[in-house]
Formats: structure tokens, C-alpha cells, sequence
């Protein structure tokens, strides 16, 4: 089986790639006249480099954040790799499905030793990670922006928000104990153990 598997991984990230290729000269095909009709002048060119800058450093900054939550997992990886990987990776975002960036950084990882359970973790806990640092911006913004009892009352479920953010990414509630489940999750180790 797994001889199958090796031959065939070659095929399936050419088909990947093709599939990412199609959708995307199928929709710039479709939209092609609207593309065509857009006049960009100086000042929308600068803004346009400013916004490509922006998201890069957004997108590596994700990427070292991915690093950081592997290195809490006694996974550390080159940051420069890391940051590629993640660049790569978040193009397939826009393939249909919606998953495909996240299954390249989990095959990524696991390509460069970090077991499956682990680089699925990382990967899983990376939306909630956003969702934390949003919320904590919505929340130190709304406290800047003014005064009164809706700023205040919309702090509130901000601030409750976050705390429930906060205790889904905790260790507490990610890693099962053995007490509390059948199964044990190696930090280190490749698969779920029956618990003893």
C-alpha cells in the first residue's frame, strides 16, 4: 500500500496543482471584462502596492505564528521555511472546498518530521488564534473609540467572546487527559493511544 502511495503522491500534487490552475483561469475567463475595464492611476497604484505589502507581511506574520504554536508543540522549524510554506499554502485557499491550504501546511509539516496529529492541531488552532487577536483589537478599539453604556455593553460580550476564544485554544482543552477520556495524545508521537 504504501509503494501505491508513493507513486501515486507525485500524480496527485500535479492534479492538485492543475485543479488550482483551472478554477483560476476559468474564473479570471469569466471576469475577464471586468478586469479589462479597470483604470488604475498613480495614487490606485500606490494604494494597491501598500495593500499587497500589507497582507505579505500579514501572511508571514500568520506564518511565524504557525511556527510559534509548532514550538509549543516541541516542533521547531526554520522561520524562513515556515513563512515560504504558509505563502505557498494560503494560495489554495480560494480552491473550491475551502480546506486545501490547510491540508498543504499539515502535509508541509509532516513532510519536515512533525508528526499528523500535531501539524492538524497547529492547523486547527490557527483560526482560533485570528479570532482571539480580532476580538482583542474589536475590544482595545472600542475602549479608544468612545465612551458610553452600548461601548460598554458591547466590550462586555467582546470581552466574554474572547474568553471563550481563549479557552477552546487552552492546553487544557485541546489535549485530552487520560482520566477524563479513553484516549491520550502524544505531543511527540504520530497517533492516538488507548489510555491506560
Amino acid at each position: 500500500m504504501k509503494q501505491i502511495w508513493s507513486r501515486t503522491k507525485h500524480y496527485i500534487h500535479w492534479l492538485m496543482l492543475g485543479g488550482m490552475l483551472f478554477f483560476f483561469t476559468k474564473a479570471l475567463r469569466h471576469h475577464w471584462e471586468e478586469v479589462a475595464a479597470i483604470r488604475v492611476d498613480g495614487t490606485g497604484w500606490f494604494c494597491l502596492a501598500i495593500g499587497i505589502i500589507a497582507s505579505l507581511l500579514a501572511f508571514a506574520w500568520s506564518g511565524l505564528v504557525w511556527g510559534w504554536t509548532l514550538e509549543e508543540f516541541k516542533h521547531r522549524l526554520n522561520y524562513t521555511w515556515l513563512v515560504k510554506v504558509y505563502l505557498k499554502t494560503h494560495i489554495a485557499k480560494y480552491l473550491p472546498g475551502h480546506v486545501w491550504h490547510y491540508y498543504g501546511r499539515i502535509w508541509s509539516a509532516k513532510q519536515a518530521g512533525v508528526s499528523v496529529n500535531i501539524a492538524t492541531l497547529s492547523v486547527v488552532i490557527e483560526p482560533f488564534l485570528m479570532i482571539s487577536a480580532a476580538l482583542s483589537t474589536a475590544i482595545i478599539t472600542s475602549q479608544l473609540s468612545g465612551t458610553g453604556s452600548q461601548n460598554t455593553y458591547n466590550c462586555g460580550l467582546l470581552a466574554v467572546g474572547l474568553v471563550g476564544v481563549l479557552m477552546i485554544v487552552h492546553p487544557r482543552f485541546i489535549l485530552m487527559s487520560q482520566e477524563d477520556s479513553r484516549y491520550s495524545v502524544s505531543l511527540t508521537g504520530d497517533e492516538l493511544r488507548p489510555a491506560n
